[in-house]
């Protein structure tokens, strides 16, 4: 019984881990659909919606910079040009 359980578990979460990622579309989906529960749980009014948008999508070109690593600056590290002296 125990591993016919088992099985069961593992087998759900193989089929979990095996589906597809998701497409751009349903990301934006979700996206909106969290920016409406935020505009719900804040009481939001339109122009403050519009405001807040504005921020968010000022904050994900910064992440995704960030993740790209084009904004980093190639600074050398303390004791990089000392040597091993």
């Amino acid at each position: 019984m125990k591993a016919t359980v088992l099985t069961l578990a593992l087998l759900c979460a193989g089929a979990a881990y095996a589906q597809p990622p998701t497409s751009p579309a349903a990301h934006g989906a979700d996206a909106a659909r969290h920016m409406d529960d935020l505009a719900t749980l804040l009481d939001l009014t339109d122009a403050q919606k519009a405001q807040v948008q504005t921020v968010l999508e000022e904050q994900h070109a910064k992440m995704k910079q960030l993740r790209t690593g084009e904004s980093r600056r190639h600074t050398p590290r303390l004791g990089a040009d000392e040597g091993d002296a």
